[in-house]
């Protein structure tokens, strides 16, 4: 794979081993692998890749952006504000509808120095609203041969290349 990523720019490793990923051409390297793939297609287009940066950062937020990111930095005020700011460092969060500081400590694992990973919540009611609007290959879509049929030809596959390709997402 390191071959493969030094296609796209200088691949190196921070200290915990991971990917410097802001170092990969990442537009480069998915326009190249997309041509490839609607080429097997049939598929004509044009495609350029571009990084976007101050062009998206000055994007209007939508309402749940702004009232999020208020919410939390009246959090973070509110936190370093407190008595407890001078005993530990701390990130604001959600968790169960209550913004709560979160010690750096307690999110560090001990015997790997990296960050725990924080769950999903999938029983929560954001979670069901995104989840709702997710557009997702679902168990029906191989248990049902018309649909399997459908999907596999929408990518010039047979169902069983499909099946083969796709089913262990489900």
């Amino acid at each position: 794979m390191g071959d493969e990523l030094n296609k796209y720019g200088v691949v190196e490793r921070d200290a915990f081993g991971h990917l410097r990923l802001g170092e990969i051409e990442f537009g480069r390297m998915v326009r190249h692998h997309l041509s490839a793939r609607l080429v097997q297609l049939g598929l004509k287009f044009t495609m350029i890749d571009k990084d976007l940066g101050y062009e998206l950062r000055c994007a209007d937020p939508i309402p749940f952006d702004a009232e999020y990111t208020r919410n939390l930095g009246y959090g973070a005020v509110k936190f370093l504000l407190s008595p407890e700011s001078d005993k530990y460092g701390a990130i604001i969060s959600f968790l169960e509808g209550k913004m709560v500081p979160l010690k750096f400590e307690d999110m560090i694992n001990p015997k790997t120095q990296r960050m725990r990973p924080r769950l999903v919540d999938v029983k929560s009611e954001t979670y069901e609203v995104a989840r709702r609007f997710m557009i997702r290959l679902e168990r029906g879509d191989f248990e049902h041969p018309d649909r399997l049929e459908k999907l596999a030809a929408a990518v010039k596959m047979t169902p069983e290349q499909f099946r083969d390709r796709f089913e262990y997402v489900v």
